[in-house]
């Protein structure tokens, strides 16, 4: 890690083109206002104006083309090296650099600007955690650096150098790097003149921390705090606050390191530091961890995948970040997204063993990439199976679905029928009467008395006596001069039926009649029918109307509705 700052026709027409003329104007004294800023200007214009990719690309087209008018390819390439910035694409740093890297070697004396190459294509590929990369341009500048001594380039090459070999776990070798950096610095009194060794006083801290030498660490800190109060510049001072918060999580004070990584977040934001961000956010998500404050721990987790989604820094501290997701969306059952923080895990596994010196270690006991992979592979072998029973379930649903509109299309067709029959026929399926000749027919009745009954039942279906919500055996018994038993009996053989479905299809008889003849009565609700029928509630007249009709009251309502209207 390192702490160094980004810093009518006629008059339209001639209307028209005055208009032209005034936008031309400004935007061509827009131009000329940014090419009479100084570089320095311009970088710091710039990186206030990241975020508005058109600002930013004005601002560095004025950038290069100031340079390219004084002839200075070394700004020219710093321009050029703001578009990676902005674009988070370091091909125009590759590209443009070689090529002016090729042009200088055919030249005399061009070694310094050379090396000033190498050194932006470094510095870019540290702040982005591209370690090999920094290792291949700091090699490349040190084999310069054996013809052409320069020793403030050649601290600068040490620096970038040490921090990357920090990151790549040699710490020792890291620590001696930016120690023989810092005696130059010291020597030469450049603290102020250069970010960079400026900030060799935090990085040299933060290797005692890596080294678990926190009374060396807190020396320098401390050694660092008197020479930063001294200048007007914050960001150092806030950059030691980072740095506290680091030695007091590895120290396991996670209260402490919170409240000192959380008050370093702005200053990281402001220096455009997402790698540091990245750390911080990992660490803070870490320490709530081991407070078992566990939804704010998953919250900053959730920010650094974010900041990593983002801008696609890869850094060892997002290992602890995509282990927890990974696991958070297990316990959840949610394996697509456990899945994406596996392989999210994997790829991290996979940059950090690349830069790593000896590609035999493992860097994490607890997980190591043949476990990974094979946790992957059983995921996606759930995934797949889980994917063959959805396509399985999706044509049977289909098969259901096209089933039950086969079943919609034949009940339909089938109750147009019933509902048709009904319509053309004065009757339901009632049993024809059975006229008595033999006595035995009805036993213990005599044929009188069963033709009396017969006849005064005639009468009562003739005026509707059925209507009346209060009718029973036995007062239609008294009605009739008979009596409950001899009624029943009658009822039973003549009719084929029991004395309530008698008078249950005499009302249906009567509502079927009453419907197709009667436009107002279909206005009725089933409630009011019912009642009008004789029935008491309109659940049991519904289920009688069902039960002799096979049809419900409101389809049949409806499709006399329909046949009337075509």
């Amino acid at each position: 890690m390192n702490f160094i700052k980004n810093k009518t026709f006629l008059l339209t027409f001639f209307v028209l083109i005055s208009s032209y003329q005034i936008a031309f104007a400004q935007a061509t004294t827009k131009q000329d206002s940014l090419l009479n800023k100084s570089y320095d200007e311009l970088e710091e214009l710039f990186y206030k104006n990241i975020t508005d990719t058109l600002s930013a690309t004005k601002i560095v087209s004025a950038y290069t083309k100031k340079a390219k008018t004084a002839n200075k390819p070394i700004k020219y390439f710093y321009g050029r090296s703001y578009l990676t910035d902005l674009f988070r694409d370091d091909s125009y740093i590759k590209k443009d650099g070689d090529s002016l890297i090729n042009l200088f070697t055919k030249s005399k004396n061009k070694e310094k600007e050379i090396l000033e190459i190498y050194l932006i294509r470094a510095e870019y590929y540290l702040h982005n955690n591209k370690i090999s990369n920094v290792l291949k341009e700091t090699l490349a500048a040190n084999t310069v650096l054996k013809k052409y001594k320069n020793d403030s380039i050649q601290a600068l090459v040490n620096i970038f150098l040490g921090l990357a070999k920090s990151d790549n776990g040699e710490e020792q070798e890291a620590l001696k790097l930016l120690k023989e950096a810092n005696k130059y610095v010291k020597k030469c009194k450049k603290f102020y003149k250069n970010n960079t060794f400026a900030s060799l006083q935090l990085n040299i801290p933060i290797q005692y921390k890596k080294l678990g030498q926190m009374d060396s660490a807190y020396y320098y800190i401390n050694q660092a705090e008197k020479m930063f109060s001294k200048t007007p510049d914050t960001i150092f001072i806030k950059g030691i606050t980072f740095l506290k918060g680091g030695i007091e999580y590895n120290i396991g004070n996670h209260e402490q390191a919170i409240l000192f990584h959380q008050k370093s977040i702005s200053f990281l934001e402001k220096d455009l530091n997402y790698r540091l961000l990245i750390e911080t956010y990992s660490k803070i998500g870490k320490s709530y961890e081991t407070l078992k404050d566990f939804n704010n721990a998953f919250l900053n987790y959730k920010t650094a995948d974010s900041l990593y989604d983002k801008y696609k820094i890869k850094s060892v501290n997002l290992i602890e970040t995509f282990s927890y997701l990974s696991n958070y969306y297990k316990k959840l059952g949610k394996s697509r997204k456990q899945l994406e923080y596996l392989n999210k895990l994997i790829s991290i596994k996979e940059k950090r063993l690349l830069d790593e010196k000896n590609l035999s270690q493992t860097l994490s006991k607890k997980y190591d990439k043949p476990k990974l992979i094979e946790e992957r592979n059983k995921i996606v072998a759930q995934l797949e199976q889980k994917a063959l029973y959805n396509k399985l379930f999706y044509y049977i649903s289909i098969l259901i679905v096209f089933g039950i509109l086969v079943y919609q299309v034949y009940r339909k067709r089938k109750y147009k029928k019933r509902f048709l029959r009904i319509v053309n026929q004065d009757k339901l399926n009632n049993p024809t009467t059975k006229i008595v000749t033999d006595k035995k027919e009805i036993s213990s009745l005599s044929e009188e008395i069963v033709n009396d009954i017969l006849k005064k039942l005639d009468v009562f279906e003739s005026k509707n006596g059925y209507l009346n919500t209060e009718i029973s055996l036995n007062n239609l018994a008294d009605q009739l001069k008979t009596n409950s038993n001899y009624l029943s009996k009658v009822i039973n053989q003549t009719k084929d039926q029991s004395f309530s479905n008698y008078i249950n299809q005499l009302r249906i008889e009567y509502t079927v009649k009453r419907l197709k003849k009667d436009p107002l009565l279909r206005k009725y609700t089933i409630k009011a029918i019912a009642n009008e029928v004789g029935f008491k509630n309109p659940e049991s007249f519904s289920k009688a109307f069902f039960k002799f009709t096979n049809l419900k009251p409101s389809y049949f309502i409806k499709e006399l509705e329909t046949a009337k209207n075509n």
